[in-house]
């Protein structure tokens, strides 16, 4: 009796774990096959759609409406942000396969082996797939490094797609190199007549060919303007632009600022935003008063939404618009509080040097509090003035009051570029100048 309970406890016990093992098996095939779908559900993307056709378009039909005159170019970080709105559709999710799983892949692969099917890879440590890695590359400027990941999946004829084509020749494009850039966007336009794709790549050539041609008239005339420069910046004629910028100097605070900003821009078009926001940084801080200090900090705040971990540099933003006072920005600040995820990868590339930020928030913060600043004489009659200052701690603005407390007149400080006070403007009550000294 006991041998015959033992032997069916035994098989109670084997039959339990027998039926633990088929689930395990079951869930880790659902598993496998669900990461398997993911893969595929991304080729499919890549081909198809990628990360989308109006991207790589946006910068050329931007930036030939501003170099045509229909466009402001201090629009363009609001529009940027209203297109980055519209794309932030994110990626395609991939299905993390669990460790479990792993157990059984080998298995797998054997039967997918003898099938004659591809092997199913997998990295627990790198489960992001060389496009997306790319296209973050490309989103954030890095075009060298794109292309360098780009070619390492077109090393694999059965992975090029016309999607990949197209970011390829996007990259080409921006890196100077147009004609394999026009190579790749013909074969497109060749390979996949009257499809979406071939049309994105047909107007996509058209921009790249007539930036050129423009480009050459410009430099023809070897003539080193800011205007030219902001026109060959425009045309995507980066390296070209720059050079002509290395040429240009000024004894004016506003101009030298303005050089000082597109050289900036040439930085952050290149993928060297460290540089760039340095650059950035030093404009809002020394020329606060600047429209290239308003625009300077609308540029670090759309190169911090590449980086929503890095806190130090979005905090950074948000203390230069108390200084500056840029509805603009919190127009954009609004906007981008309703992004969805974006789909890039975070902590991929941009590493900002955190005490170089403080320092840059530790400035900013002192010059705040410089125009929340207000000190008030009191004289013995009972009048009293108060004295306000600008954000360099200079008074910029004394107000002269009665014992009542009515105003009776004030002062204007005026400061040349350099800083030093050329001026005082005295007005009566009514604000009508009396006289200058």
């Amino acid at each position: 009796m006991k041998k015959r309970n033992f032997t069916l406890f035994i098989l109670i016990v084997l039959i339990v774990a027998l039926t633990l093992m088929i689930i395990f098996i079951n869930k880790s095939l659902i598993s496998v096959r669900l990461y398997e779908l993911s893969q595929n559900l991304e080729e499919i993307n890549n081909d198809e759609s990628g990360q989308g056709y109006m991207d790589v378009l946006f910068k050329y039909e931007m930036n030939r409406r501003m170099y045509s005159g229909k466009m402001k170019e201090e629009d363009l970080d609001l529009e940027e942000l209203k297109i980055l709105s519209t794309l932030s559709t994110g990626s395609v999710s991939h299905d993390k396969i669990k460790s479990d799983a792993l157990a059984v892949l080998p298995f797998v692969n054997s039967i997918r082996f003898i099938l004659g099917k591809d092997q199913i890879s997998y990295s627990i440590e790198k489960n992001k797939s060389h496009f997306d890695i790319a296209y973050y590359y490309e989103r954030n400027g890095y075009f060298k490094k794109a292309l360098d990941l780009y070619n390492v999946i077109t090393g694999n004829s059965s992975k090029i797609t016309s999607n990949l084509l197209l970011h390829k020749a996007y990259c080409f494009a921006l890196t100077g190199d147009t004609d394999n850039a026009e190579k790749s966007l013909t074969q497109i336009i060749s390979k996949y007549r009257d499809t979406e794709i071939a049309i994105t790549a047909a107007t996509l050539l058209m921009h790249i060919r007539d930036f050129r041609l423009e480009s050459e008239k410009i430099l023809q005339n070897d003539n080193p303007t800011l205007e030219n420069s902001i026109k060959l910046l425009q045309l995507t004629s980066f390296n070209k632009a720059f050079e002509m910028l290395g040429r240009l100097q000024s004894e004016d605070k506003n101009t030298e600022s303005k050089i000082k900003y597109y050289k900036a821009r040439y930085y952050e078009e290149t993928g060297d935003k460290n540089q760039a926001i340095e650059l950035y940084q030093d404009i809002i801080i020394n020329d606060t008063e600047s429209q290239s200090a308003v625009r300077a900090n609308r540029r670090i705040f759309l190169v911090s939404i590449s980086q929503p971990e890095n806190k130090e540099l979005r905090e950074l933003t948000f203390s230069n618009n108390e200084l500056l006072q840029d509805d603009v920005f919190d127009t954009m600040r609004n906007l981008e509080s309703n992004l969805k995820n974006t789909g890039l990868i975070q902590n991929e590339i941009l590493e900002f040097d955190s005490k170089k930020i403080e320092e840059y928030s530790l400035v900013v913060k002192q010059a705040v509090e410089n125009l929340k600043k207000v000190e008030k004489k009191q004289a013995s009659n009972g009048s009293y003035s108060l004295s306000y200052f600008n954000r360099n701690g200079e008074i910029k603005k004394i107000e002269n009051y009665n014992k009542k407390g009515n105003k009776t007149g004030f002062f204007l400080y005026i400061y040349n570029s350099e800083g030093n006070r050329i001026r005082i403007d005295a007005y009566d009550k009514d604000g009508v100048l009396l006289q200058y000294y």
